[in-house]
């Protein structure tokens, strides 16, 4: 049963081992940017929305300061008048608004408050995301000059590395000569 235990163990070491093996560092780091900028993109959606949503409440607690204040202006009119009946009326009427007035009141604070978390929160998670590009980039760029300084003289191009056989020597001779004359305008004296 041990022995059992043990096999399953190196089984599975060789399968992790294959698979860290099998799985690109750059496209994992890629994809990781990638998701982190759509979960930013998602952020910044939320908070236009809560943006939009304090707008609105906004400009409903406007209306209902409007109607506040004319019924206001109303009530003092009926009480200079001795209108008693109108006045209670417009007492009735301006209670529930009121209530509402401060309502909207609290659900514009608590909007603003969750706006200022969130784009903290946006913000910090921008920052976070603009270091790993930065640190990423220059993964990428020390790996890359690791692969060239790592990478054996033969492994160079052949292009590059390989010596000129005397008929392209000779070829190349010819060639520069042709240039250097049509340069020039003749051949140097």
């Amino acid at each position: 049963m041990h022995i059992l235990k043990r096999i399953a163990r190196i089984c599975k070491a060789d399968i992790h081992a294959m698979m860290d093996q099998l799985e690109d560092k750059e496209l994992l780091l890629k994809q990781y940017l990638r998701d982190m900028a759509v979960a930013l993109e998602q952020k910044e959606v939320r908070q236009k929305k809560l943006n939009q949503s304090r707008h609105q409440a906004a400009q409903r607690l406007a209306h209902v300061n409007q109607d506040i204040e004319k019924i206001e202006q109303d009530l003092e009119v009926a009480l200079f008048r001795d209108r008693d009946d109108i006045a209670r009326l417009l007492i009735r009427r301006l209670r529930p608004l009121t209530g509402l007035r401060s309502d909207m009141q609290h659900f514009v604070g608590a909007l603003d408050s969750e706006i200022a978390h969130f784009q903290e929160s946006i913000d910090r998670q921008r920052h976070q995301y603009e270091r790993l590009q930065q640190r990423v980039t220059v993964f990428f760029d020390q790996n890359e000059q690791s692969e060239w300084d790592m990478a054996p003289a033969g492994s160079v191009s052949a292009s590059v590395s390989r010596k000129l056989s005397d008929e392209e020597a000779r070829l190349e001779l010819i060639r520069r000569k042709a240039a250097f004359i049509q340069n020039k305008g003749g051949p140097p004296q």
